[in-house]
């Protein structure tokens, strides 16, 4: 699985992540690689997104994210996806 962060610069950081990842494991690199990464300079300007996955959804999560004032978009779980995959593929290829 491939985690990307990107803004209207472009790709600002891409993780590799082998096997499952729970919600402590995600924090963590939600942390490092999109608190300390660039969120800290324009937090209030900033919209998540992601999907739905278990560790995204959690309790735990959704409390970190209202710690961190973390601003998510809302994500419904038969929303049809954005397709930034795309994008981070060709970003790899090239």
């Amino acid at each position: 699985m491939i985690w990307e962060a990107f803004n209207h610069d472009g790709f600002r950081d891409l993780q590799r992540i082998s096997g499952r990842m729970n919600s402590t494991q995600y924090q963590a690199m939600l942390y490092d690689h999109l608190i300390l990464f660039g969120l800290q300079t324009d937090a209030a300007n900033c919209i998540f997104l992601q999907e739905n996955a278990s560790c995204h959804v959690s309790k735990p999560t959704l409390d970190w994210f209202r710690k961190e004032k973390v601003n998510a978009l809302p994500w419904p779980s038969r929303r049809p996806d954005l397709n930034s995959m795309k994008k981070t593929l060709e970003h790899i290829m090239s």
